[in-house]
C-alpha cells in the first residue's frame, strides 16, 4: 500500500483564503491500492497568536477524525472478500469548498463521491462550521438570528422543499409531505445565508442527487456557542 501526505501551499498559493488571522492550507491523503482509491482533501487551519493556534488545533483534530473515520469505513470495505469482479474496485473522493469566513465563522462544505465496480457513481455532501475564536463545531441553531429562530421549524422548512419540487429544483419521493426531524446538515454560502443539506436517499431517489434548501436565515453577527 502506497501512502502520501501532500501539502499543497506553494501549489495553491495564491488560492489560500485569509480567514482574519487564521489561513487555511490545502491537504491531501490519498492511498492507492489495488482494491481501489482513497483520496481525500481537506484545509489544515493555522494561526498566529495562541488563541489563534489554540482554534485552529481544534478545527484540524474535528476534521482529521472525519477524514480517518472515512479512511476506516473504505478499509474495511477493502479488507471484505468480494466474489464479483465488479464490485472488487471500491473507491472514495473527497472534496472541499470553503463556502463562508468572517471574523466569526469558517464554513466548509465536503463532497464525498464513492464508486464501487462498474455502478454509477454516488455523492453525498456534508457540511461543518467552526467558531474562529474556539475551533468548536457549530450546529445551525448556534448561528441563527433571535428574530429567525421562531420560523426554524419542521412546517418552514417541509414548506421550502415543497415549494423547490414544484419550480423543479429538485425530486422528492411522492410520499413525503413533511420533515420527520429537523435537518442537521448545513454550510452557510457567501452572503452569510444557512442552507440545510439532505443527501440521497433519505427524502428522494438516490439518482436525484443532493437536495440544498435555503433557509433564507442569515446567521447572526454573534455566535451563540452552546
Amino acid at each position: 500500500m502506497r501512502t502520501t501526505l501532500i501539502t499543497l501551499g506553494l501549489l495553491f498559493s495564491l488560492a489560500v483564503p485569509c480567514f482574519a488571522q487564521m489561513q487555511a492550507t490545502p491537504m491531501e491523503i490519498k492511498k492507492d491500492t489495488e482494491q481501489g482509491v482513497f483520496v481525500a482533501r481537506y484545509p489544515r487551519m493555522s494561526g498566529e497568536t495562541a488563541q489563534e493556534k489554540n482554534a485552529a488545533l481544534r478545527i484540524n483534530t474535528t476534521i482529521k477524525n472525519v477524514m480517518d473515520q472515512l479512511y476506516r469505513g473504505v478499509l474495511d470495505n477493502w479488507q471484505q472478500p468480494k466474489k464479483d469482479k465488479n464490485t472488487a474496485y471500491v473507491s472514495k473522493d473527497i472534496d472541499y469548498a470553503i463556502t463562508y469566513d468572517d471574523d466569526n465563522i469558517v464554513s466548509i462544505n465536503f463532497t464525498d463521491t464513492f464508486a464501487q465496480g462498474d455502478s454509477q457513481s454516488l455523492f453525498i455532501k456534508d457540511g461543518m462550521t467552526f467558531a474562529k475564536t474556539t475551533g468548536k463545531l457549530l450546529k445551525w441553531k448556534d448561528l441563527i438570528r433571535p428574530e429567525d429562530k421562531s420560523k426554524m421549524t419542521k412546517d418552514y422548512i417541509s414548506g421550502l422543499l415543497i415549494a423547490g419540487v414544484k419550480r423543479g429544483d429538485y425530486v422528492l419521493y411522492l410520499s413525503f409531505d413533511e420533515l420527520d426531524a429537523m435537518p442537521k446538515n448545513y454550510y452557510v454560502d457567501s452572503t452569510g445565508t444557512l442552507h440545510f443539506q439532505i443527501n440521497p436517499g433519505i427524502l428522494g431517489p438516490f439518482t436525484a442527487g443532493v437536495v440544498d434548501v435555503d433557509t433564507g436565515c442569515v446567521t447572526a453577527d454573534h455566535i451563540e456557542e452552546k
